[in-house]
Parts: structure tokens; C-alpha cells; sequence
């Protein structure tokens, strides 16, 4: 069993879009944009080890979830006790 936590922080906002680092403990991190008026997420660059996109999708759905709410966070924070980073048996189908 593995704990993860992911830190988001803002890094760049204009009048459509933002955009996102999303960073492990470890100090890898990845890169993705949210659009203001859809909620769609883009992943920007891709962060190291996140093969199958978990850790990617866990922070753009926690952004996203803030972001129906009608806010848009500086910082905010993913964590799980229990996740294999890169586990197939935990992407749900």
C-alpha cells in the first residue's frame, strides 16, 4: 500500500484559460490548462512516471470539482492512502 499526495498550484491565468503544475512529494511534477468556460482539462506536459495518467487526471478532476463550485484555487491539494501510482486495477473502466 502506498500513500499519494498530490500538490496543485496555479501558475498562470488569463481570460479563458489557467494553467495548473501538478507536483509529487519527490519533486516530479506535470503541467496542465483548464478551460474557463467548458471545464476541459489539457495536459501540458506530462509528469515523469505517470504512464498510465492517474495522477494527472486526480488533479485536473480536483481542480475541476473546485472550479464547478465557481472558484478558481491558487493552490490546492489530491491525497490518497492506498493508491498504486501506475496500477491497472485502479483506473476505473
Amino acid at each position: 500500500m502506498m500513500a499519494v499526495y498530490i500538490e496543485i498550484e496555479r501558475i498562470e491565468k488569463n481570460e479563458g484559460t489557467a494553467l495548473f503544475r501538478f507536483s509529487t512529494t519527490d519533486g516530479r511534477s506535470g503541467v496542465f490548462r483548464i478551460d474557463l468556460g467548458s471545464g476541459d482539462t489539457f495536459l501540458e506536459k506530462k509528469l515523469p512516471g505517470d504512464e498510465l495518467g492517474k495522477l494527472y487526471a486526480r488533479a485536473a478532476h480536483k481542480i475541476r470539482t473546485i472550479w464547478k463550485g465557481g472558484e478558481l484555487p491558487e493552490k490546492a491539494c489530491w491525497a490518497c492512502l492506498g493508491l498504486e501510482a501506475n496500477s491497472e486495477r485502479n483506473i476505473r473502466r
